[in-house]
């Protein structure tokens, strides 16, 4: 099958492409980890298959509007 097919085939049924629903679906993981406090910013970044915290931190500040610490500092006065 061709890959673009394949695509615009997924697009058509939940849409929104592959990539975007992968990177949602990251971003959401990322959240849930920042509240259990269990694990660093650094440390998830890496868990979800980020090459580098940049790439991470700019992904998760354009889906939430804020960036990786900033959230997990609402769940940890302490941070």
């Amino acid at each position: 099958m061709n890959p673009t097919y394949v695509s615009n085939h997924f697009k058509e049924m939940f849409g929104k492409s592959p990539i975007l629903l992968h990177r949602e679906i990251k971003i959401e993981k990322a959240k849930s980890l920042l509240k259990i406090q269990e694990m660093n910013i650094t440390e998830i970044s890496t868990s979800l298959g980020f090459n580098d915290i940049q790439t991470f931190t700019r992904l998760f500040k354009k889906y939430t509007g804020i960036s990786p610490s900033q959230y997990k500092g609402l769940f940890n006065k302490n941070f």
